[in-house]
């Protein structure tokens, strides 16, 4: 029994709480305020990855243009790769190219958030794991339309 993502709805689901996240960053850095997490610090990070962001009104609408617009990418992709594993058989080699992509992606984030020489070795380490979760995927689909 396969279950599938319809690809909108989590399109539209990632779209409306990346748009709201990146919106209330702004706000809050407008604010100079520290809520529930949010600070200057991570606006700042945020920034780093979209530097037209700005700590304005006019920046309040720009972050939550693109964060629909990030959201919504980001969603369709992950349903997409969802719905094509689970065309492929269930075997162990699978589960762990996606075990090795899910930890490479963790330690990406990490990799980002930690500074200086450590930061960069778990980035690295970080996007090694997605590399080579990515090259094996493709080693095993190419395998199986190779038997088939």
């Amino acid at each position: 029994m396969k279950h599938e993502l319809n690809w909108r709805a989590l399109a539209v689901t990632f779209g409306l709480f990346n748009g709201v996240y990146f919106g209330l960053s702004t706000l809050i850095a407008m604010s100079g305020l520290q809520v529930m997490g949010f600070s200057r610090d991570l606006f700042e990070l945020l920034r780093s990855a979209f530097p037209m962001i700005t700590p304005t009104y006019g920046g309040i609408f720009a972050a939550l243009g693109l964060g629909l617009v990030c959201g919504t990418v980001c969603g369709s992709i992950v349903s997409w790769l969802y719905n094509s594993l689970q065309t492929l058989p269930a075997n162990i080699m699978t589960y762990g190219r996606i075990g090795r992509l899910v930890l490479g992606i963790i330690l990406v984030y990490a990799g980002n958030y930690a500074g200086g020489v450590g930061g960069g070795a778990v980035l690295f380490i970080g996007t090694v794991c997605i590399m080579e979760a990515i090259v094996g995927y493709c080693y095993l689909l190419h395998l199986l339309r190779w038997k088939a």
